[in-house]
């Protein structure tokens, strides 16, 4: 007998406009800030330099922090909450590598 299984995919949102399921902003309002993007966007600099930054900070550290790949992995199939919705921002990286996980 064939087993079907429905992957849940990660799913991004704007905590203004709905619920989440785990905030990844920057700490405040009873979060620590753990999954936030440790790279201001600063003036004069554009949201892509920004993230591109991210990108490299994030997989370096999924090669060689344990915990955080852990705990990166605990997200897949979450509704992952910040502020930045819907605009470009460090969110969008972490999902897609979660939803990269679900096809494999």
């Amino acid at each position: 007998m064939l087993k079907f299984y429905v992957m849940k995919r990660t799913e991004v949102v704007n905590i203004r406009y709905a619920a989440c399921d785990v905030y990844i902003g920057r700490a405040g309002r009873g979060e620590d800030g753990y999954f936030r993007n440790p790279f201001r966007l600063l003036p004069g600099m554009s949201r892509g330099a920004t993230l591109d930054r991210y990108r490299s900070y994030f997989y370096g550290r999924l090669r060689t922090d344990p915990e955080f790949r852990q705990r990166i992995h605990a997200l897949k199939g979450k509704r992952l909450g910040c502020f930045c919705k819907p605009y470009p921002c460090h969110r969008d990286i972490i999902k897609e590598y979660l939803n990269t996980l679900d096809d494999e």
